[in-house]
C-alpha cells in the first residue's frame, strides 16, 4: 500500500456517492473500459452511447462507494460499484485511479463492502484486473448482471 514519508498507511476511507461525484463515475468507467479488448471493434460513438445507458442503469439499483483521502473527502482514489442481493453479491465495477493502483485499494474495498462471502459472487465487467479480484470473492464473470 502506498505509504507517506513516516511509512504509514495511505488513509483511506469509503464514502456515499454524491450527486457532484457522477461526472467522475461515468468518465472514469466508460473511458477504462473502452480499452478492453471486446470493444475494439465498436465505433466510439455507438460504444459510449450505449454503455453509459447500461451504467444509467447500474448505477440506480446499486451502492457506489468512492475510496477518498480520509482527511479530505473530495481527494478521489476510485470507486466500487456493487449489489448486495438476497442470494448472491454481485460487483459492477472497481476503479482506482493510475497513480494508486496496484496498492492494495480495490481489494480493501471489496472487503469493506461485500461482507458476505459465503453467497455466490458474480462480476459482471470483465477488465484487465478482474483476474486478480475475482478470486477474493470467488467471482465467477457473469454479465447478464447488468440486468435487473
Amino acid at each position: 500500500m502506498h505509504t507517506s514519508e513516516n511509512n504509514q498507511e495511505l488513509p483511506v476511507s469509503l464514502r456515499p456517492l454524491l450527486e457532484s461525484d457522477k461526472p467522475f463515475i461515468f468518465s472514469c468507467w466508460l473511458k477504462s473500459f473502452r480499452d478492453e479488448v471486446a470493444f475494439k471493434a465498436i465505433p466510439n460513438e455507438r460504444f459510449f452511447t450505449m454503455h453509459k445507458k447500461i451504467v444509467e442503469d447500474v448505477l440506480n439499483r446499486s451502492t457506489i462507494e468512492l475510496l477518498v483521502d480520509q482527511k479530505d473527502p473530495d481527494h478521489l482514489f476510485g470507486f466500487i460499484c456493487y449489489e448486495i442481493r438476497n442470494d448472491s453479491n454481485l460487483l459492477h465495477f472497481i476503479y482506482i485511479k493510475t497513480a494508486f493502483r496496484r496498492l492494495g485499494l480495490a481489494k480493501k474495498a471489496i472487503f469493506l463492502c461485500i461482507k458476505d462471502l459465503d453467497k455466490p459472487s458474480y462480476y459482471t465487467h470483465q477488465t484487465y484486473a478482474s483476474p486478480f479480484l475475482a478470486p477474493l470473492l470467488n467471482a465467477k464473470y457473469y454479465p447478464y448482471g447488468v440486468q435487473p
